[in-house]
């Protein structure tokens, strides 16, 4: 009989998380996308391929809450500052699809391991599924709503190579 202790165990797998940490996590996140992504992305799947075959889970949690100061409603239905909605697009839709397309070789050498291995998990948000009108964060909420689509296509085109993609 299984254990409880060795049914949730990771022992001996690997993980990519982004934005693990507050400070740091947004700061790199930050960072990546501001400098174009490629050149660190390629760094990252070099470093991970050089120290592992494969990949068990990526998470990818990078993100950035919008904070707009509490507005009344205006006769403009949604808030529109180009720069913060492509900031947010880049973090939370752009960057997850282009770390999971990065990382597709060594998730589909965990996936061929089985035991639920070769596991995306993005996180989404309520925001993206319901809007909230006091918050005022229509660029969060849209990115979202579009991170919750990218989960859903990636399930769809990755199941083929055994790859499970779920937003949370």
């Amino acid at each position: 009989m299984t254990s409880i202790a060795d049914l949730f165990s990771v022992k001996g797998r690997v993980a990519v998380i982004t934005g693990a940490a507050t400070g740091i996590g947004f700061w790199m996140a930050e960072a990546w996308v501001e400098n174009g992504g490629k050149d660190e992305l390629d760094r990252i799947v070099a470093e991970v391929s050089r120290h592992e075959s494969s990949l068990d889970v990526l998470v990818n949690n990078a993100g950035l809450p919008e904070y707009n100061a509490y507005e009344p409603p205006a006769p403009m239905p949604m808030t529109y500052d180009q720069e913060s909605w492509v900031q947010q697009f880049k973090l939370h839709t752009w960057s997850h699809g282009a770390l999971t397309a990065a990382f597709v070789p060594l998730l589909t050498n965990a996936a061929m391991a089985g035991d639920g291995r070769g596991s995306v998990i993005l996180v989404g948000s309520v925001s993206g599924d319901i809007w909230n009108p006091i918050a005022m964060q229509d660029g969060y909420a849209t990115t979202k709503a579009g991170n919750h689509m990218l989960g859903k296509l990636l399930a769809a085109k990755l199941v083929n190579v055994g790859i499970r993609v779920n937003v949370v």
